[in-house]
C-alpha cells in the first residue's frame, strides 16, 4: 500500500493522495470544532485501505459518548485492526488507542497516544485526541501535557495555542493561559477553543464583565462550528450572566441557542441541564423546559458510557418525574460492579453512591442527597469535565445541605465562594441565609 506525507510531515498509509488531503481537512475540522469533522466517516467508508482513517472514524464515534456511537465505532475499529499488521508503527499505536477507547478505557487510550507524541512531535491531531481523553478522565496535567509535546513543532498553528490555553487554565496557570489565548487569536481570531479557554480564565478570576465582553466581541465567529462548540461557548456566556444578575438573558440564550441547535447531541443536552439547574436555584421559573430536555435525554439513559454525563441525564429525568429515573439509578449502581480497572474509581466511588443522591435531590429528599454526595465528592475529579462543569455537582451538594438545614457546612462552602466572588448577589443571599440560621445574622449585614 502506498505511503504518503500529510500536512504535518507525518507518513500515512492510504490508497491515494486524495485520501491524505481529506485526512488533512478532517484534522482541521477536529482542531477547529467545525462541521467539517464529519467527513472522516465518508472517508473511512470510501478508503478501506487507510488504517488511520478507520481508527479516526472509530474514535470519532466513540467520542460521542453514547451507546449508539460505541456500536458504530466497532465496525471501523474492526477494519482498522485488520489493517494493523501492514500499518506503520504510528498508525498501529493509534489503532491500539482506538481499541482502548471503544472499551471505555480512556486512560489507557490517552497513555498510548502520548507515547505517539513522544516519537512524532508534529502530530497535533493525536495531541487533540489525547487532550480530549484527559479531559474526559479529569486529568488536568494531561490536558496540558499533550499539547506541550507538540508545542515547539506546531507553534505557528493557532489551534495549538488554544489547546495550551485550556491546559494552562485547568492547571490554574491563568497568566500562561491568557498569553496562549492572545497568541491563538492573533493567528486566527475565530479560534473557538481559545475563546472557551478565555471564558474559563475570566470565570476563575471573577472578572465576569471582562469575560462577557470578550465572548460577545468574538461571538460573530461562532459559525460553521459543531453544535457543541457553539452551545458551550454560549453556555459560558450564560454563567457570566447568572453571576451578573442577568439570569433572564441566560434563559433567552437557552431558548435561542443552547436548546435550538442539536437536541440529540449529548454535550448540548448537558449544557442545557446544568444551565436550567443554575437558573432554577437562583429563583427563575423555567416552565416546562425540563420535560423537553428529559424527552431527549431518555434515549441515552440506559447507555452508562460516562458517569459525568449520566449524573446530568439522571437529574433531568428525575426533575421531569420521568419513570425511568429510578431504573437509571439501578443501572448506574450495577455498572459499578462491572467497571474495568481503568474506570473503576469513577463508577464505584462516585457513581454508585451519588446516583441515589441525584435522585433524592430532585425529589427534595435533601438529607439522603447530602449523605450520598458527601461520599462521592472527594473523588469527583475522576469523572472528567472542566472545573466549571464539575461545579454543578458541588452545587448539588450545597443545595442538599441547605435543603436539609445543615447550615454549618453550608456556611463554610458559601463563605469560601463569597471570598472569590463578593459581588455575586445570589451568593451573598444564600450566605446570609446560612448566617441567619446559625444565629450570626449580623455578620454580613453588620450590627443593628
Amino acid at each position: 500500500m502506498p505511503i504518503w506525507t500529510d500536512k504535518h510531515d507525518l507518513q500515512v498509509t492510504a490508497s491515494s493522495e486524495q485520501t491524505v488531503q481529506t485526512l488533512d481537512q478532517f484534522g482541521d475540522g477536529l482542531l477547529g470544532f467545525t462541521t467539517q469533522v464529519d467527513i472522516i466517516v465518508d472517508l473511512a467508508d470510501t478508503d478501506h485501505d487507510c488504517p488511520v482513517a478507520q481508527a479516526y472514524a472509530a474514535q470519532f464515534f466513540a467520542s460521542a459518548e453514547t451507546a449508539d456511537g460505541m456500536q458504530k465505532a466497532q465496525a471501523y475499529l474492526s477494519r482498522a485492526k485488520a489493517l494493523a499488521p501492514h500499518a506503520l508503527p504510528r498508525e498501529q499505536a493509534i489503532i491500539q488507542a482506538a481499541e482502548h477507547w471503544c472499551k471505555t478505557e480512556r486512560r489507557s487510550a490517552a497513555k498510548v497516544l502520548e507515547q505517539v507524541l513522544d516519537d512524532h512531535p508534529t502530530d497535533i491531531i493525536t495531541a487533540k485526541w489525547a487532550q480530549a481523553l484527559h479531559f474526559d478522565t479529569g486529568n488536568p496535567a494531561g490536558i496540558l501535557r499533550a499539547p506541550l509535546k507538540v508545542a515547539a513543532a506546531c507553534d505557528a498553528n493557532p489551534y495549538l495555542h488554544g489547546m495550551l490555553a485550556f491546559g494552562y487554565e485547568e492547571c490554574h496557570l491563568l497568566d500562561d493561559a491568557e498569553r496562549a489565548v492572545h497568541r491563538a487569536v492573533s493567528l486566527n481570531r475565530a479560534e473557538p477553543w481559545a475563546h472557551h479557554a478565555m471564558a474559563h480564565v475570566n470565570e476563575a478570576r471573577n472578572t465576569m464583565d471582562v469575560g462577557i465582553q470578550f465572548m460577545m466581541d468574538v461571538s460573530d465567529t461562532w459559525t460553521g462550528l459543531t453544535s457543541f462548540m457553539t452551545t458551550h461557548n454560549w453556555w459560558h456566556v450564560c454563567l457570566f450572566l447568572i453571576d451578573l444578575d442577568r439570569g433572564h438573558e441566560a434563559l433567552d440564550i437557552y431558548d435561542q441557542t443552547i436548546w435550538a441547535l442539536n437536541q440529540n447531541c449529548v454535550q448540548d443536552q448537558i449544557n442545557g441541564i446544568s444551565l436550567l439547574y443554575r437558573l432554577e436555584r437562583i429563583g427563575l421559573d423555567v416552565g416546562n423546559r425540563w420535560h423537553g430536555l428529559a424527552a431527549q435525554v431518555a434515549a441515552n439513559a440506559s447507555s452508562q458510557v460516562s458517569v459525568f454525563l449520566d449524573f446530568q441525564f439522571l437529574y433531568a429525568l428525575a426533575r421531569a418525574e420521568h419513570s425511568d429515573a429510578p431504573k437509571m439509578v439501578d443501572r448506574m449502581i450495577a455498572r459499578a460492579d462491572t467497571a474495568s480497572e481503568d474506570e473503576k474509581v469513577a463508577w464505584v466511588r462516585v457513581a454508585a453512591p451519588a446516583a441515589s443522591g441525584v435522585l433524592a435531590l430532585a425529589n427534595k429528599d435533601y438529607v439522603t442527597a447530602a449523605q450520598q454526595f458527601a461520599q462521592a465528592l472527594p473523588f469527583l475529579q475522576c469523572i472528567g469535565g472542566s472545573h466549571a462543569q464539575r461545579d454543578l455537582f458541588e452545587l448539588f451538594y450545597l443545595d442538599a445541605l441547605r435543603g436539609s438545614e445543615q447550615w454549618a457546612p453550608a456556611q463554610q462552602i458559601l463563605a469560601m465562594r463569597h471570598l472569590g466572588r463578593p459581588g455575586v448577589s445570589w451568593l451573598k443571599t444564600q450566605l446570609q441565609e446560612a448566617y441567619d440560621n446559625l444565629g450570626l445574622g449580623q455578620v454580613l449585614t453588620g450590627p443593628t
